[in-house]
Parts: structure tokens; sequence; C-alpha cells
């Protein structure tokens, strides 16, 4: 079969934490959009649980590997406990974000509380991956 168009020889593949990344990132886009009052449509509902879903797996599995990983050097357990807690802790900000954007998704997420304890999630992830999530910033919004 013939293709046409500039070859991609310098195109890299995406590994797990690419796609990983870039699902948590479009996952807190989804968030801070529902936060601002856009619409969730059908399509928004769907692709929310979607990647809640996968995000939340690969969270799994990847926190699951570096526990594995560390588990194996017992010597430098020390010094990594510290790095150890704070990988643990941002994989479960993962998973509260992961559940909770299931609930905005099935219109159950409600109350004053729940909307802070979003928004402070929010804050900790985007801190974490040091993404800009600020809404000034993403002109994309309106249309995510």
């Amino acid at each position: 079969m013939l293709r046409f168009g500039s070859p991609t020889p310098d195109g890299k593949d995406m590994d797990e934490c690419a796609i990983f990344l870039a699902r948590l990132q479009l996952l807190i886009i989804m968030a801070k959009a529902f936060l601002k009052g856009f619409p969730l449509g059908k399509f928004r509902r769907e692709a929310i649980i979607e990647n809640s879903e996968a995000v939340f797996y690969a969270s799994l599995h990847m926190n699951r590997d570096a526990g594995m990983e560390t588990g194996q050097k017992a010597a430098a357990v020390a010094r990594e406990s510290k790095e150890m807690d704070k990988s643990h802790l941002f994989h479960q900000r993962v998973h509260l974000l992961c559940v909770m954007a299931r609930a905005i998704a099935e219109d159950r997420l409600e109350g004053e509380y729940k909307i802070k304890a979003l928004e402070d999630n929010l804050a900790y992830l985007c801190e974490a991956i040091t993404f800009n999530g600020q809404d000034s910033d993403i002109q994309f919004l309106k249309v995510a």
C-alpha cells in the first residue's frame, strides 16, 4: 500500500507514562470545565467515564510496579521512603480524582464540601505534574 505524505522517522512511540499523563490532563480539564459550569453532554459523560477508568487502572498498575521495585532494594528503602510516600500519595489523589470524575459524569457530585475537595485535589495534581491548569491559560476549555 502506498503512503503519501512525509515520513515519520523522528516520531516517538508513546509509552504507558505518556498516555497516562495525557489522559490525566484530559480528566483535569474536564473536571475544571465542570467546575466552571460548562454543560455535560452525552459524549463528554462517556469520555469522562472511559478516561477515569483508564487512568484509575493505569495508576494502580504504575503504583504496584513502583512498590515492587523499591521492595527489592531493602537497603535503599530508608532513603527512598519519602519519595515512595509522595508517589503513593500522588496515586491516591489520582484515584480520588477518578472516583470524583465518575461522580461528575453520573450527576452525583453535589454539595459545597465535595466541590471544595475536588478543587483541592485538582490543585494538588496540577502542582504535582507541573500542569498549568489555570482557566485563563487554557483557551480550548470552551470546546472541551
